[in-house]
């Protein structure tokens, strides 16, 4: 609880902001889904309380390399999903749509 009020005082207050915030979130991200499939469990918390598990073509545990590309993969798939910004960028009218 403590940790918790740390970090929302330090976001409020100013300390973690910008770039630094991202990618520290983007850090323990990575860390908790690569560590957690990687593991003798095979699965985030969330994952163990729907029994599902996350295996190679094997059904053998994966490595926290292929975990660290799953992880890389999912942030890649919701690419697409946000590319719909872009025309804000060039149209005149700075809209998503003609």
């Amino acid at each position: 609880m403590v940790f918790i009020q740390f970090i929302s005082g330090a976001v409020e207050g100013g300390i973690i902001g910008g770039s630094f915030f991202y990618i520290l979130v983007l850090l323990v991200g990575w860390n908790y889904f690569a560590l957690q499939e990687s593991s003798a469990r095979q699965a985030t918390v969330g994952k163990q309380a729907m029994n599902i598990i996350v295996a190679d073509l094997k059904g053998n545990r994966i490595s926290f390399e292929q975990a660290t590309r799953r992880f890389v993969g999912k942030i890649l798939a919701a690419i697409p999903f946000f590319a719909s910004f872009l025309p804000i960028l060039f149209t005149e009218k700075k809209a998503g749509s003609p």
